[in-house]
């Protein structure tokens, strides 16, 4: 698919391909695909455009005691189209000879090193979606501290939402040099785990915050909120809903020959789409590089 002699035309069937070891490896190294709006089964198979609606607030009103009459709120409905427009790839180039040295396993191992690092540019995408939120706290002078945590509950709180009541829909994306820091200042203390003393377990090793999952990551996107630099990084609080995201069901496998010296390129590759959604459902927590 990324090799082909209509590399720019996106309005095509995309067929399913999905592959038993590939698409495991693609999920399981995920952190926060899961944890944002997913909305590929809408366009899995085919398609290249989702409209995602989003229902405004009921707003309760007066009704008359006397005559039982009422006024019915006006309810004005907002949406995002997401659109399948980026086409990622992760390649390598072998020959002949390597291939047959390799047959013992070592092209699956290339298939889930190949998936999982698909798997980090999705993340590195979704955190980019940053760049539309407007909720930010903290100058981001220095390291992230609980009162920055508290400010960024609070702002969510604010936005008609109870971290406290549905903590698992909501995640902490922090980049991992903030670990130390947060560690020291005990908001990951043991006790951080589910709320319980005792402690508990994550699939990340990593302590939940006030109940909030929370997650280290390399990928968190640089931007320009801060004393002046363009190196802050834009660790992020956000409910479910404040992104989206949807991939085709197309993730294979093809090669190519690109020589007559039996030189290959073994190429795995996807079409994608992310969107800021709900974007009054995320807050930044700029920190110093």
């Amino acid at each position: 698919m990324a090799v082909s002699d209509s590399a720019t035309e996106f309005d095509v069937l995309l067929t399913e391909k999905w592959r038993t070891v590939v698409i495991p490896a693609v999920y399981d190294a995920f952190q926060f695909g899961d944890r944002i709006l997913n909305v590929t089964d809408m366009v899995k198979g085919d398609g290249e455009q989702v409209h995602i609606n989003a229902a405004p607030i009921f707003v309760p009103g007066d009704v008359s005691k006397t005559a039982g009459t009422f006024t019915t709120p006006g309810r004005t409905y907002t949406g995002v189209d997401l659109d399948l427009d980026q086409w990622r790839q992760s390649s390598v180039e072998y020959t002949k000879h390597a291939w047959k040295l390799a047959q013992k396993g070592g092209f699956s191992a290339l298939q889930a090193e190949a998936a999982a690092s698909l798997s980090e540019d999705i993340e590195s995408k979704i955190l980019a979606l940053e760049s539309s939120v407007t909720n930010s706290v903290g100058d981001g002078s220095g390291n992230i501290g609980e009162d920055e945590i508290l400010a960024a509950i609070q702002t969510i709180g604010q936005a008609k939402l109870n971290p406290m009541r549905n903590p698992d829909r909501f995640t902490f994306a922090f980049d991992w040099e903030q670990y130390a820091s947060l560690k020291k200042q005990r908001v990951l203390s043991d006790a951080a785990y589910k709320g319980s003393a005792d402690g508990g377990t994550q699939t990340t090793n990593i302590p939940n915050i006030y109940g909030i999952p929370t997650y280290m990551t390399n990928q968190v996107a640089d931007g320009t909120d801060g004393p002046s630099s363009a190196a802050t990084k834009q660790n992020l609080l956000f409910e479910k809903h404040a992104f989206a995201w949807a991939m085709s069901g197309q993730i294979d496998f093809e090669t190519q020959r690109v020589s007559q010296t039996l030189n290959t390129l073994l190429i795995m590759d996807y079409v994608a789409g992310f969107k800021a959604n709900l974007v009054a459902r995320a807050v930044k927590l700029p920190s110093a590089s």
